[in-house]
Order: structure tokens, then C-alpha cells, then sequence
């Protein structure tokens, strides 16, 4: 017999796959193409070009392992924090290019998107889903602990 989860471990579960499977997906668009990434850090005019050296290489590997560990349910709490604080840092990013008019791509996730309303509104929605888990207001399922469910059936 399956083990029965709640609606708030499926939302959870929904929550942490989805959201860390976009990070997981920005990461590998961003360290793929860092020329790409470079270029949209530069258009938001706010970046100093040593700063933008340090993060190409370095912030797409922040996002995979955020993503993973939101993905496997690993510090919940840490791990919510972290990505709800930089979804936080992203759309003050996009919203001060959509403020002050700026024709850039976002450099979201590797292919050219545009900074534009819609943008920012995506961005809250995934603050909020962010601070829902983190919150524990969705259950985070744990890997192990559906993996240990799993055993205990066979």
C-alpha cells in the first residue's frame, strides 16, 4: 500500500520540485552560456565588471546546488530561506530594469527574455511559493523519507 500524503505534502512536493527544478535549470542555462549571463549583468547598469568576473562563474553553481537541495528536501528551512531571499534580490533586479526602462534581457534562463511586468509577477508568485515552504505552511517531503515509506511497503 502507497503511503497516504496530505494536500500539504503534495503541495510541498509540487513547491520543491517545481521551484528547484527551475534553479537547477537557470543554473545549467547560465554556466553554459556565461557570456549570455555576463552580458545581461552588465545591462542592469548596476554591477561593477569585478563583481560580474566573480559571479558568472560562481552564481550558477549557488542556483544547481539550491535547486538540488530544494529538489531532495535537504534543510528545508535553510534552503527555503536561501532561494525565497534571492527571488527577493531577482525581481528588485528586474523591477528597477522595468522601472527605469531598460531594454534587456532579464538573464533568467539562458534564452532572451525580456524584462517586463509579467516578469515581476512571476517572481512574487514564486516568492510566495518559496515562503509557503519555508514557512512549513506545504509539507517539504523529504526524499529519504519517501524513500524509507517506499521500503517499509516492500
Amino acid at each position: 500500500m502507497r503511503p497516504a500524503y496530505s494536500l500539504r505534502q503534495w503541495m510541498g512536493l509540487v513547491i520543491q520540485l517545481g521551484l528547484g527544478g527551475l534553479f537547477v535549470y537557470a543554473g545549467v542555462a547560465k554556466w553554459l552560456d556565461p557570456l549570455r549571463f555576463a552580458s545581461s549583468l552588465l545591462g542592469y547598469q548596476l554591477f561593477p565588471m569585478g563583481l560580474i568576473d566573480w559571479l558568472v562563474p560562481l552564481f550558477p553553481w549557488v542556483e544547481i546546488m539550491l535547486g538540488m537541495a530544494m529538489m531532495l528536501g535537504v534543510m528545508p528551512r535553510f534552503t527555503g530561506a536561501m532561494v525565497g531571499g534571492l527571488l527577493v534580490v531577482f525581481t528588485a533586479l528586474v523591477s528597477h530594469a522595468y522601472a527605469n526602462q531598460l531594454v534587456i534581457d532579464c538573464g533568467c534562463f539562458g534564452a532572451p527574455r525580456p524584462v517586463d511586468a509579467q516578469k515581476i509577477i512571476e517572481n512574487v508568485a514564486m516568492i510566495g511559493a518559496a515562503w509557503a515552504w519555508w514557512r512549513e505552511w506545504v509539507t517539504p517531503v523529504s526524499v529519504w523519507s519517501w524513500a524509507r515509506g517506499l521500503r517499509r511497503q516492500g
